[in-house]
């Protein structure tokens, strides 16, 4: 999980291989298990600015991910009205959001560009030590790349 507007990671669940099924993936992880027991704690439902209406926070996915009340996802392309496309194209624009860290991760790190040809537990290593390295440099610490 990212914090948007700073690029830094709250929430790293690292291990399958990238041949599998990003839904496949999301089912097995640790996150989604604790998504749908209701322990992630998730802020309750949360009034809109100005309204009387509630909505629940949300994560942002896209369509290899499953429905949830806390996972927004665009509609299938086959089922889009206008007012869907219109959906789907805000959804789009957050996930580009979402992915701008990763490209931060991915021209600092350039070992993520491909395949990282080590046993596997070390690779989970690898990309799982990546994001909190990023974190120390937007952050600040410069001092702590010492690993």
């Amino acid at each position: 999980m990212w914090h948007h507007t700073k690029a830094i990671a709250t929430v790293i669940d690292v291990g399958p291989y990238g041949s599998n099924s990003d839904g496949g993936i999301i089912q097995d992880s640790a996150f989604y298990k604790l998504l749908n027991s209701n322990n992630l704690n998730i802020p309750e439902l949360t009034f809109t600015p100005r309204t009387d209406i509630t909505v629940p926070f949300v994560f942002v996915a896209y369509e290899a991910f499953p429905f949830t009340p806390n996972m927004m996802r665009p509609f299938h392309r086959r089922e889009v009205t206008d007012e869907k496309r219109i959906f789907n194209y805000r959804v789009s624009r957050a996930r580009r959001q979402v992915k701008c860290p990763f490209g931060i991760l991915s021209s600092m790190w350039r070992i993520l560009l491909a395949t990282i040809e080590v046993h596997n537990t070390f690779a989970c290593d690898i990309k799982a030590v990546c994001p909190s390295q990023c974190d120390n440099i937007q952050r600040g610490r410069q001092d702590s790349l010492h690993f």
